[in-house]
């Protein structure tokens, strides 16, 4: 496999590949229970990652985007199909919840506190851990569920009653707003996705072929 040269890739297309991903997995785990493995971890291990250096190492390069990159093209190429209203609700609710986290800088501690006690149960197992999963769903139970409106997730009804699949649905979540963060760092906005979606598409669409080369 071709490594991806990151400076071909824009930094609002990884972050956006992020906020799919996480949106996709949510999807996933609300009606099947399980998703991905190797995306699942990399959308997890992205909420550690507070002080990465560049967008692509948020993720720890882009392989484990791959479900992102796919994601994001396929919602954002009309000429394809119709984008999936429900990953489209999902994201654009990320991005509107991390602007009014953002401006609530008591939230942003305590959520940084939660996800570094996250960390060190992680530290002593791995990110799969339930333990782990838990205390991020705590996480973002105590901080981001709490703003307005919250998202409401579609699925089995049966499934989301476990709370191991309510946990990593949650912990999705906070996933999402770490890459809806990203979005916002490298100027991200309505604007620049309405007027810069053919560049993001030919982004992510040039990002899977030389994954998949």
């Amino acid at each position: 496999m071709t490594p991806v040269d990151s400076k071909t890739v824009d930094d609002d297309v990884i972050a956006l590949a992020g906020i799919y991903q996480a949106a996709d997995l949510v999807k996933k785990a609300a009606r099947a229970g399980s998703v991905d493995a190797p995306a699942f971890r990399t959308s997890i291990d992205s909420v550690f990652r507070f002080d990465a250096d560049t967008a692509e190492s948020v993720y720890g390069g882009l392989a484990g985007l791959k479900n992102g990159l796919s994601t994001l093209a396929e919602q954002l190429d009309r000429r394809d199909r119709k984008p999936d209203p429900e990953l489209t609700g999902y994201a654009a609710n990320l991005m509107f919840l991390e602007r009014k986290l953002s401006g609530l800088p008591w939230m942003l501690q305590t959520l940084r506190q939660e996800i570094e006690a996250a960390r060190r149960v992680a530290e002593q197992s791995n990110l799969e851990d339930q333990a782990v999963i838990a205390n991020l769903a705590h996480a973002y139970s105590q901080t981001i569920s709490r703003l307005s409106p919250r998202i409401l997730v579609h699925g089995d009804p049966g499934l989301l009653k476990h709370a191991d699949v309510a946990n990593r649905v949650r912990a999705l979540l906070l996933a999402g707003m770490r890459a809806a963060v990203l979005w916002r760092q490298v100027g991200g906005s309505r604007l620049r996705l309405l007027f810069g979606r053919k560049r993001i598409v030919s982004g992510a669409h040039m990002a899977l072929s030389t994954l998949e080369g």
